[in-house]
């Protein structure tokens, strides 16, 4: 059996400091699925864990903006879909199954952040909501090969 060879676009030295990133992330806090266990982080661990996320996260939106341009553009013309129905669904994961988790990363950065030092106003009467973080949000940075084709489509319009 002949294993097919991945077509890639972006240098492999790229996607290899990408994934070397992405052991040093998972020697440091531990496998997505047990960040998402913990369920909430408090603000050091939180903020800690967040300013690597953001980190690598912006490093694998850029890989994959540049396997997505590869993509051909299609030949078709737009088509107009009749309006659906959305269907409602619960929020929820299960931990034992990182390969569920639904995956979103923004191709364009939000706007500017806030200086150094200042800090979002709390809500008058509950500090304590302010006190934890949730950790799914966080534990989701896995499989940086999901979607790929998907923006590309983005990419070409």
């Amino acid at each position: 059996m002949s294993a097919i060879a991945p077509t890639r676009t972006a240098p492999i030295a790229l996607w290899r400091i990408a994934q070397g990133f992405l052991h040093i992330l998972y020697n440091l806090f531990g496998a997505p699925e047990d960040v998402a266990f913990r369920h909430t982080l408090t603000r050091g661990p939180y903020a800690l864990l967040l300013s690597w996320l953001r980190v690598g996260e912006a490093m694998m939106r850029r890989l994959i903006a540049i396997e997505a341009a590869a993509f051909p553009k299609p030949n078709t013309r737009p088509l107009l879909h009749a309006a659906r129905k959305r269907k409602r669904r619960a929020i929820g994961f299960e931990c034992d199954k990182p390969e569920d988790w639904r995956v979103c990363f923004r191709l364009m950065e939000r706007g500017r952040p806030r200086p150094h030092g200042t800090r979002r106003a709390l809500r008058a009467g509950t500090p304590a909501l302010h006190n934890f973080y949730s950790a799914w949000p966080l534990a989701a940075f896995n499989y940086p090969y999901f979607g790929t084709d998907s923006i590309g489509r983005v990419c070409r319009k």
